[in-house]
């Protein structure tokens, strides 16, 4: 061990030795410079900056605002380095120095000599005595060079991703304008005539009702119904398709009175439009009930405030639901223990996928003896699922927001799966990490401790899968989030105009997250809060016209977020319900709201 000065000067003089901390000590010379300031100048990646800091430890000091700034012993560092690389400056007059400035010149070259001597005496004893630890660190630093290279190839992949969710959107808005288009030609066919008419787009004949366009349809016609509030129950009895103008502006009212639709043929595609008001008696009316029923197709609906279930499939098979908002079952909203969001009884190999589920008094979805099914990337808002005597199901990808419990349980004799090919579920209340526990693979956004979670899932995710929307008002505001942290706990906040998470990770390791956010739904000046510190100087920020994204790094541990702006869309005067919610490539998969439930079962047992 070498003396407490020569220790000193080894120190000064091995950071001395590489020109990037020179410069770094040249710039702190001047003042105080945050971390992204001192990036911008090295134009380098922020883990080599990092190294490079960390390397000048005991020169630096942080400030108070996390700026790094000089120690005393890195001021005399700088002064060192100012007399060695400039030795004229000393002096006015450099060929005929003043006594003073001789011997000062002369007390600064016998301290670098005797600093030289010393660190090469420590050095030299240093390799005598640890050969065998400089070819370990010599090993060490051929595996952080790997590291660093792999950290290069991961950003680059990031980089590409980023591209490519900017191509999906571009893809996605192109979908949506040829739906658009789709809509407008089939609002062609009616000519200039009012938009609450009915129409047969086969035969162009015009109807005062839907039961009525219905009735004289033949099989495999095509009806459009305009926008407006139609106050009928509607039964369909043919293979056919009733298409809304609007989902949002085309409403059939059951009055409550009975099913608002009933599907009793195969073959029946229903989409665009909001369903709402059946009975609610017990045992009563649904919103739309699928009855002995054969490969028809719900889509793009919403429905809303109806009685015993929103949707129903009974003796029904092959039949597709999907993309539709099911929500406030009349039971949750006075109080009463019934009404399911989607009940399915003796039905088997259906699929519902990618619809918005929330605010039912009961089950967000509820099985009984139905068999084969998929259900798959619905996002459930306080919900969870009832598997009663129902076998062979699949759950994957969906996302359990505000989970209200208790613990699911599903029998192993039932074979349903909760996971496929390693992946399963998202779940905004998982605590667990992705470390690679139980010989599992760290970093995959699979978490791998605690499982299974909530009795069935193996493989929950650790962040929802991207791209991400808030859906206010039945209006979608894609946003997207990448994270290698278990994210938790995601929340839009109207009123405070921000979004709030948390996240975890294992220790030891550096986390981040990137954020999306279209400047639709939240924009102006912005402000990241890291566990209540504001960090907003260490985020980078980046805006156009249409969005802002925030990428944050952190070391690991449980963190709380919140990304607070200051412009926010306005809250509309009429009953709003926000989900948060995540699509496969463009349909919502996550919602940000939570709700209160109204007298949940204290358990629930499956079979």
């Amino acid at each position: 061990m070498g003396t407490p000065e020569e220790d000193t000067y080894s120190i000064v003089f091995a950071s001395l030795k590489h020109p990037i901390r020179r410069k770094i000590l040249r710039i702190l010379q001047g003042g105080p410079e945050c971390f992204s300031n001192l990036q911008k100048e090295f134009n380098i990646e922020s883990s080599h900056l990092t190294y490079h800091l960390e390397s000048l430890a005991s020169l630096l000091l942080r400030t108070e605002d996390g700026k790094y700034g000089l120690s005393s012993l890195g001021d005399a560092a700088t002064t060192m380095m100012k007399h060695i690389e400039d030795p004229a400056a000393t002096s006015s007059h450099p060929r005929f120095p003043s006594t003073r400035g001789t011997s000062i010149l002369k007390t600064l070259t016998f301290l670098l000599v005797c600093g030289l001597i010393a660190s090469l005496a420590f050095n030299a004893a240093f390799l005598l005595r640890y050969t065998e630890s400089d070819k370990t660190y010599g090993t060490l630093e051929k595996a952080f060079n790997g590291l660093d290279q792999a950290y290069t190839e991961l950003n680059n992949t990031h980089n590409a991703l980023n591209q490519a969710y900017d191509e999906l959107n571009k893809r996605s808005s192109q979908l949506e304008s040829a739906y658009s288009n789709l809509d407008e030609t089939y609002l062609s066919l009616l000519g200039n005539v009012p938009s609450t008419e009915i129409r047969n787009i086969g035969t162009g004949v015009e109807y005062l009702s839907i039961q009525e366009a219905i009735n004289a349809a033949e099989n495999g016609s095509i009806v459009l119904v305009g926008a407006g509030v139609y106050h009928e129950n509607v039964l369909i009895n043919k293979s056919m398709t009733l298409l809304g103008a609007s989902k949002d502006e085309t409403i059939i009212d059951g009055s409550g009175n009975g099913d608002v639709i009933a599907i009793t043929s195969d073959d029946v595609t229903l989409n665009g439009f909001t369903v709402r008001n059946s009975s609610n008696s017990l045992f009563g009316g649904v919103g739309i009930r699928l009855h002995h029923s054969t490969s028809s197709v719900v889509t793009d609906n919403v429905i809303t405030l109806n009685g015993w279930a929103g949707i129903e499939m009974d003796d029904t098979s092959n039949a597709t639901l999907s993309r539709n908002i099911i929500s406030s079952t009349i039971g949750s909203t006075v109080g009463l223990i019934w009404g399911d969001a989607i009940s399915l009884s003796s039905s088997s190999n259906n699929t519902i996928s990618d619809n918005i589920v929330t605010n039912s008094a009961e089950f967000g979805i509820n099985m009984h003896d139905s068999h084969g099914n998929q259900i798959i990337g619905n996002t459930l808002v306080g919900e969870t699922i009832s598997t009663a005597s129902s076998t062979n199901n699949t759950f994957f990808h969906n996302n359990f927001v505000d989970y209200p419990g208790p613990e699911l349980i599903d029998s192993p004799l039932s074979n349903n799966s909760w996971s496929v090919s390693g992946q399963g579920n998202y779940w905004d209340d998982y605590v667990g990490l992705d470390d690679g526990n139980n010989g599992r693979v760290a970093g995959d956004g699979v978490g791998d401790t605690n499982l299974p979670w909530h009795r069935v899932d193996s493989y929950p995710l650790i962040s929802p899968l991207s791209p991400v929307q808030i859906v206010w008002e039945n209006q979608a505001f894609p946003t997207l989030m990448i994270s290698n942290s278990t994210i938790s706990g995601l929340n839009f906040d109207q009123t405070g105009k921000r979004i709030t998470f948390s996240v975890t990770g294992p220790s030891n390791t550096v986390g981040y997250f990137n954020l999306t956010i279209p400047a639709s739904l939240l924009n102006g000046s912005w402000q990241i809060l890291l566990d209540g510190v504001d960090t907003t100087s260490k985020a980078d920020i980046g805006e156009n016209a249409t969005h802002t994204t925030i990428y944050l790094n952190y070391n690991h541990s449980a963190h709380s977020i919140e990304v607070i702006g200051t412009q926010v869309i306005p809250e509309y005067p009429s009953t709003t319900t926000l989900f948060l919610a995540m699509l496969p490539l463009t349909m919502p998969l996550v919602f940000f709201t939570r709700k209160k439930r109204a007298l949940r079962p204290t358990s629930i047992v499956t079979s």
